[in-house]
């Protein structure tokens, strides 16, 4: 066996090992790295949870935190000059709970002072945009940013609808936007007459935030639907109404369990009909300035009363024949309310509708139930209103 002079030797052919060797013969030395496994790599280096670590948390200024961040560069140069893949998807660091938020600005305070390049504060918005390809990303009901539906103050601008206008709040009254607001426009998509290039847009209408104003915010009222199948239409794997909330939590995720929760909030029993109501209970003294409805294509009727079945009862919205292509608001003479009053909004839906648009051309009936299609349904009451 021929002899062999080498001016180093690493015990161990794991990264660390490999690294060392590596690093030693670009320095010209001949340097030999012994492994005792048939193959390299197969220890603790074989064990790790494959990142590569940014050097966020470690004390600044330590041995640890310089050696990271040198290194992370150092093994991305590397990695591309070998055309070695690897996916470089960045780290989010995500507070859950109110009591987070001081940490994380601490966390970003630190990551900057050890060079840590590229990092930033985002909003929960800018992450969801950042996370899903191409621009915006798709959700259903709301926009996805908050646990669960705001209905006593949506955080609306304002909405748009077949219909609809421009909505001008009058001098005086408006929605108050902090520096630094990121505004996020949802949009719904109907491709029952095809696809084609997105030209939506929107315009606000802004006044200097120096005048006295009144915040108005929207309130929403929605409502189960529980519409079942024509007694001589109801072969259909989807009249089962378990089916049915099965096919809508299949297409639309989480916001499928919407049927089901209505019940909850509504305090209700699930009883299928063509008419469905929900009574809320006002919180704190509120003043109606406009109101809405708003239906898919099988809507019929919708109403809003406050305080029903008692003396002070009041019609605020009453549309006895629904047109899916006029749902805009409408502006009313103020009503006032005090805590505890009631709110209630009523649909009525109808299958033989299914027989007369072209959007269920050979559909056939099934349960319907809330739902973000447009052949599903909603039952959902909008109000603008103030507080003192």
């Amino acid at each position: 066996m021929a002899d062999f002079d080498f001016d180093a030797v690493v015990v161990g052919a794991g990264a660390v090992g490999l690294a060392c060797g590596y690093a030693l013969s670009q320095r010209g030395l001949t340097t030999a790295v012994l492994e005792q496994g048939p193959i390299i790599g197969e220890g603790v280096s074989a064990r790790n949870s494959e990142v590569i670590h940014g050097g966020l948390y470690y004390p600044t200024g330590s041995l640890k935190a310089r050696l990271c961040v040198q290194g992370r560069r150092a093994l991305y140069a590397f990695l591309d000059s070998h055309k070695v893949a690897y996916d470089r998807c960045g780290k989010l660091v995500v507070a859950t709970s109110e009591e987070e938020l001081g940490r994380l600005d601490a966390i970003l305070e630190q990551a900057r002072a050890n060079d840590v390049e590229g990092m930033d504060r985002l909003t929960r918005a800018q992450a969801l945009d950042a996370d899903t390809p191409g621009e915006g990303w798709t959700c259903f009901g709301d926009s996805g940013l908050t646990r669960g539906p705001a209905l006593d103050n949506a955080p609306w601008l304002g909405a748009w609808a077949p219909g609809g206008r421009e909505a001008v709040q009058p001098r005086g009254f408006g929605v108050l936007l902090k520096a630094g607001t990121q505004i996020v426009m949802q949009v719904h998509y109907n491709l029952l007459a095809g696809t084609g290039p997105d030209a939506s847009s929107t315009l606000l209408r802004l006044a200097p935030a120096d005048r006295a104003m009144t915040s108005v915010e929207t309130m929403l009222l929605p409502a189960p639907v529980e519409l079942p199948c024509r007694p001589d239409h109801a072969d259909g794997p989807l009249c089962d109404r378990d089916a049915a909330v099965a096919d809508v939590a299949a297409r639309f995720g989480a916001d499928g369990a919407t049927a089901n929760l209505l019940h909850l909030l509504c305090g209700q029993e699930i009883v299928p009909g063509n008419t469905q109501s929900c009574t809320r209970t006002i919180t704190q003294p509120t003043t109606i300035r406009a109101v809405a409805g708003h239906m898919h294509l099988l809507g019929r009727a919708i109403t809003i009363k406050v305080n029903p079945g008692t003396p002070r009862e009041r019609t605020v919205l009453d549309i006895p024949l629904w047109n899916f292509d006029d749902q805009g608001a409408r502006p009313i003479k103020p009503v006032h309310l005090h805590m505890f009053d009631k709110v209630e909004v009523t649909c009525r839906h109808v299958q033989w509708l299914r027989d007369r648009l072209p959007a269920f051309a050979g559909q056939p009936d099934k349960y319907v139930v809330w739902g973000d299609g447009t052949t599903d349904e909603m039952c959902l009451g909008i109000l603008q209103v103030t507080h003192p």
